[in-house]
C-alpha cells in the first residue's frame, strides 16, 4: 500500500515537522549566502539608501510629485520636490 507521512497534528509524529524545519533552515542559509554579498556590495557603494533630502521630503513627493494619500491635510494642489529647500549644505542658525 501507499504510506502517507502525516504530520504531528494528524498523529504522524515529529518526522514531517522535522523535515520542514530542515527545509526552512536550508532556504534561510541559501538566501543568506547568495544575497548577503549583494546587499553588502550595495551598502558599500551607497546604493541602498536615499539621500537625506529625499528622505525628509518623502519618496512620494520626490519620485511622483505628490502625496501617497489624497487625505493628506496639506494636499490641495500638486507638489514638486524642487519646492523643498535642500537640507545638505544649508546653514543652521
Amino acid at each position: 500500500g501507499v504510506v502517507r507521512p502525516y504530520g504531528l497534528l494528524l498523529g504522524g509524529g515529529w518526522g514531517l515537522i522535522g523535515c520542514q524545519v530542515v527545509e526552512l533552515l536550508t532556504i534561510a542559509a541559501w538566501v543568506s549566502i547568495t544575497m548577503g554579498p549583494v546587499f553588502f556590495a550595495l551598502d558599500k557603494l551607497k546604493l541602498l539608501r536615499i539621500s537625506i533630502d529625499e528622505e525628509v521630503a518623502g519618496l512620494d513627493i520626490s519620485s511622483h510629485g505628490g502625496y501617497a494619500y489624497t487625505t493628506h491635510p496639506e494636499e490641495n494642489h500638486p507638489r514638486f520636490y524642487a519646492d523643498y529647500m535642500p537640507i545638505q549644505g544649508r546653514n543652521h542658525s
